[in-house]
């Protein structure tokens, strides 16, 4: 009778431990992005460099001259794309800023990462 409990024991671990599904990484997505006057804006600053940090994280850097005629997709060339894991969280929040090639702060803020979306963030000419 103990043999018998054992091996039902064993038996169904077994089969839970099987059936157990994985767990799916949740991870958000941000793109940063300008419009063709913020360019224009930076254009007549002498700006070339944009500098992108998320979470004091250097992320990515591109040309100020670069525009959007409407919101780019997480990785689409060319775009500035961040991804970040959220761990069992659905969506987690981190301060962002832009710096020109010469430090000057261009903007800055709260950006959201939320699970399995891709979040479009347009920086402004003001």
């Amino acid at each position: 009778m103990n043999k018998k409990i054992l091996i039902l024991s064993v038996l169904s671990l077994i089969i839970f431990s099987c059936s157990k599904e994985e767990e799916k990484i949740k991870e958000g997505s941000v793109v940063f992005w300008t419009d063709e006057s913020a360019a224009d804006f930076l254009g007549k600053q002498k700006v070339s460099t944009l500098l992108f940090y998320v979470g004091n994280e250097y992320v990515g850097s591109c040309s100020a001259r670069e525009y959007w005629d409407r919101a780019p997709s997480c990785g689409q060339n060319g775009a500035i794309t961040v991804t970040k894991k959220l761990g069992n969280a659905s969506s987690l929040s981190y301060e962002y800023y832009v710096e020109d090639e010469r430090g000057f702060k261009r903007w800055s803020g709260i950006v959201n990462f939320v699970d399995n979306t891709c979040t479009q963030m347009q920086l402004g000419s003001n």
